[in-house]
């Protein structure tokens, strides 16, 4: 009896295994078949100027014309998973796959980044798009990537240089001494604003408009996209034109979203990414005017600076940021020397 009850149970083990094997090719097929989801983390609104949102759009409608349904984007705007700094950490450990932002967050992980954000170091949206194709930016993103494993999949612009937008008339540059103004939560931002004479204040983007409401800051310096995207201009009706910033948009992706990219398909990915990044350098000074011009329909005035007060702003952060931040990462010095000799 006991041999009858083995060998039935020997042919039920069998059965199992063989019915196993012949399913699990049905199994991986299926898997196969199952699209690829990354999520994408922005901390800027989906309104017509919203840089985040104009490229995320381009790169989708790239990818979906290269590989229809295999890889699907779950976008979150408005800072939906966590604050810029946050996020970052995100994506280094794979929760978040895809984070479009300034470049400056990355500072917060790779201080060397910090170097596209010292005041005067681009001069127009060329500049930049020519350094960060080039050498400058290829060498930024294997640092990113040898630190944190995390892919650069492009540089791109967003809309407009930064200038200083206040709730009081800027005339000159005395008029902003000691002016409280919102900066990035980064130490290169805090350092520039601060050697021009203002008084930085890091606030996060969501916190904003109520800490303008409020008068916690008198001033923010931004790109004219942003503060039309996210109603700045309600708060803030005089913007001085001090151009000390055209800071670069970069698009990072997750060693985890790079791995679920099957290699057949990274070709496509890659250069939707690209082309994307390549658009929106096009596009942007159409962006800036229709921004500019809608913000004076708005009620904002804007201010030139004078080539006097440009160059006294430009040799004071030379001498408080450029130099004492090149002897403390000296990778970054012939980078800054190949920018700085690239002018028109």
């Amino acid at each position: 009896m006991s041999e009858i009850t083995s060998s039935r149970r020997d042919f039920l083990k069998m059965a199992a295994l063989a019915a196993g094997t012949l399913c699990a090719p049905n199994l991986a097929s299926a898997q196969a078949s199952q699209p690829i989801r990354l999520r994408v983390s922005s901390s800027l609104s989906t309104d017509d100027y919203s840089e985040h949102y104009f490229w995320f759009r381009r790169f989708a409608d790239n990818l979906k014309t290269a590989v229809g349904d295999q890889i699907q984007l779950d976008y979150f705007p408005n800072g939906q998973l966590g604050k810029e700094n946050d996020v970052v950490q995100l994506v280094k450990v794979g929760s978040v796959d895809i984070m479009v932002s300034g470049s400056s967050y990355w500072a917060s992980a790779v201080p060397e980044v910090g170097m596209l954000d010292m005041g005067y170091l681009f001069d127009s949206y060329d500049h930049v798009q020519k350094q960060l194709t080039g050498n400058v930016g290829q060498t930024l993103s294997k640092l990113v990537f040898d630190r944190t494993k995390v892919t650069i999949l492009g540089w791109s612009s967003l809309f407009g240089a930064r200038n200083i937008y206040a709730k009081k008339p800027i005339a000159s540059l005395a008029d902003i001494q000691g002016l409280k103004m919102r900066v990035l939560p980064v130490p290169i931002f805090l350092q520039s604003i601060e050697a021009i004479g203002a008084i930085p204040t890091p606030i996060s983007m969501n916190e904003l408009y109520t800490s303008l409401q409020t008068g916690i800051v008198d001033a923010l310096e931004q790109n004219a996209g942003t503060v039309l995207g996210m109603k700045f201009f309600e708060v803030t009706k005089n913007c001085y034109l001090s151009e000390h910033m055209f800071t670069p948009m970069s698009i990072a992706a997750s060693a985890r979203a790079m791995s679920k990219v099957p290699p057949s398909l990274m070709p496509a990915f890659r250069k939707a990414a690209d082309e994307a990044c390549a658009y929106q350098f096009a596009q942007t000074p159409d962006k800036v005017r229709q921004a500019t011009d809608e913000l004076v329909k708005r009620g904002v005035t804007f201010t030139a600076m004078s080539a006097g007060d440009r160059t006294t702003a430009r040799q004071a952060v030379l001498h408080k940021v450029w130099q004492p931040f090149i002897e403390k990462y000296p990778l970054t010095k012939p980078l800054v020397s190949e920018i700085d000799s690239s002018r028109a």
